[in-house]
């Protein structure tokens, strides 16, 4: 079908991959990172018989963090599966990122600060999202009005991996739900029609904004989020189910920041 990775077969993954029922914004991350890949190399055309060498050239020497590295091979691999050909087969990823509990320095009251700081409904939505329901950016990115199960209080979110969990609509994250629900002209309209690179600076942008004692990345909101369910109920498997991680182990590590807290705390009492 396809010889060659260019313009014509890139455009072809970005058509399949939203018929497949992957979101638009997969498809835009998809197609961004290949037209990344020809950039690198200068050229509008690469031949699949070097594609695989090239690939894995670019992916060593591109000097991206770890997690850009593995979302380019997921986005090689997809191209792969559409297309036929042979790639990245026993390619060893970098490790994932660690992720350790990074909390807003006072919590809520830090969430609400980004909330006044926000020029707009969407940029409210995205912290509601991310610090009201724990939700990783990609997932806030796929919230659409057919997500959300009024009757029983949830929004369905499919995490990694593919795993759908049901998360409960919380006080601070329902006001900017609804208001963003009543607005859309389609049940499965996207409610934040945003890139990933949008919604991360978003939040650093915001943090700035609000003054915030120190910077932040948008997974602080997440931790945030985590250590607050935490710290409220001490039951780290409910917290898990709500965070849609795979072990209680990285559950663990939202709470690792807080007990070194407390511990300070006590440190002077003999």
């Amino acid at each position: 079908m396809f010889d060659y990775l260019n313009s014509q077969s890139i455009a072809h993954l970005a058509t399949s991959v939203v018929a497949g029922g992957r979101s638009a914004n997969t498809a835009k991350s998809y197609t961004a990172d290949l037209r990344a890949l020809l950039d690198y190399y200068g050229t509008t055309n690469i031949s699949h018989e070097g594609l695989d060498d090239l690939a894995r050239k670019w992916l060593n020497n591109a000097g991206a963090p770890s997690s850009t590295t593995r979302r380019r091979a997921a986005s090689l691999r997809a191209y792969a599966k559409m297309t036929g050909v042979s790639l990245l087969v026993d390619y060893r990823l970098p490790p994932e990122p660690r992720h350790d509990a990074h909390p807003l320095p006072n919590q809520l009251d830090d969430v609400k600060a980004l909330l006044d700081a926000a020029d707009s409904h969407r940029e409210q939505l995205l912290i509601a999202l991310c610090a009201g329901l724990g939700l990783r950016v990609g997932e806030a990115l796929t919230v659409t009005p057919s997500s959300v199960d009024w009757p029983n209080d949830t929004v369905r979110i499919t995490g990694k991996g593919r795993k759908e969990r049901e998360v409960p609509i919380t006080g601070l994250a329902r006001p900017y739900l609804e208001r963003a629900v009543d607005r859309a002209n389609d049940p499965h309209e996207l409610l934040l029609d945003r890139s990933d690179s949008w919604a991360r600076q978003t939040v650093r942008k915001l943090g700035k904004a609000a003054n915030l004692a120190r910077p932040i990345a948008s997974h602080d909101l997440r931790s945030t989020f985590a250590t607050v369910a935490y710290d409220t109920t001490k039951d780290l498997t409910a917290v898990q189910d709500l965070l849609g991680h795979a072990s209680p182990v990285t559950t663990r590590r939202y709470t690792l920041a807080r007990m070194a807290s407390k511990r300070a705390a006590t440190a002077a009492i003999a």
